[in-house]
């Protein structure tokens, strides 16, 4: 028994149109040092600091370790560098404030050598060749 349509397709699946709704949140206030409050994360760091600034919580250096093959490794330890310095705005972009001591984050960026882990080219093959994330860690990290 035939119905006219061709034998193999599926008709296609009609839907409902959904019913969505939209509303506006105002930005959060967020805290920075002193108390002070701004919207804008860039703004409040680069006006204030960090909220944790003139607390026993606040610390004078961040180390930023690093894992992985030389040339990477280079670029990545030259690049947090650049960005620990600030980077410039523009019309569209709020300047970043940098990880100085007397300015930004109010504590100093550190990648020092003792915080970075070479892989080397042999290694990368190998551990590249591991499908599980979970394996490839334990290959690296020798457990």
């Amino acid at each position: 028994m035939s119905d006219g349509r061709p034998r193999g397709r599926i008709a296609p699946l009609e839907l409902d149109a959904p019913e969505t709704m939209a509303e506006w949140f105002e930005e959060p206030e967020l805290s920075f040092a002193g108390g002070r409050r701004h919207v804008d994360p860039k703004v409040g760091i680069s006006l204030y600091g960090p909220r944790s600034l003139g607390t026993v919580r606040h610390k004078s250096e961040l180390h930023v370790g690093f894992i992985g093959t030389a040339e990477p490794l280079a670029y990545a330890r030259a690049m947090y560098e650049r960005f620990a310095e600030g980077i410039d705005g523009d019309e569209s972009h709020v300047p970043f404030p940098g990880f100085r001591a007397d300015r930004g984050f109010r504590c100093d960026l550190r990648t020092g050598d003792a915080i970075v882990e070479h892989i080397s080219r042999k290694e990368s093959v190998a551990i590249d060749g591991i499908k599980s994330g979970h394996e490839r860690f334990e290959e690296r990290s020798g457990s």
